[in-house]
């Protein structure tokens, strides 16, 4: 995405968020994780903390969407990683089909899903 569009789909953002919500987000993931300079000063002058993932199953690729490849993947990835903040798309029908056994996965490998709050 451009530097504009970007900006284009922040303010989007910001203003649905709000809609619904009643107040900004505390946090903001980058669209396919790609930041500008420009897009964190809008961030940082608003107060909104930078949320990143250290973890993906690429369930947003037309590969295999296997539950058991999806559940591979996270278990291979979180290891490689050693824990972390994974990625997952919830418009995609092959991961919410695979919840159940990625969650089952990420308690039998030792890891467990927290709620990221910012204050």
């Amino acid at each position: 995405m451009t530097t504009a569009a970007q900006l284009a789909d922040l303010e989007q953002g910001m203003q649905s968020f709000g809609a619904v919500f009643g107040h900004a987000p505390a946090a903001y993931r980058f669209p396919f994780l790609e930041e500008t300079p420009a897009t964190l000063a809008v961030l940082k002058e608003r107060k909104i903390t930078v949320a990143s993932v250290d973890v993906g199953i690429d369930d947003y690729k037309p590969n295999d969407m296997r539950s058991a490849a999806l559940v591979e993947r996270l278990v291979q990835r979180l290891h490689a990683a050693g824990g972390g903040i994974v990625l997952m798309h919830d418009a995609n029908a092959a991961t919410a089909e695979a919840l159940p056994a990625l969650l089952n996965a990420i308690r039998d490998n030792g890891y467990k899903v927290v709620q990221l709050r910012w204050e």
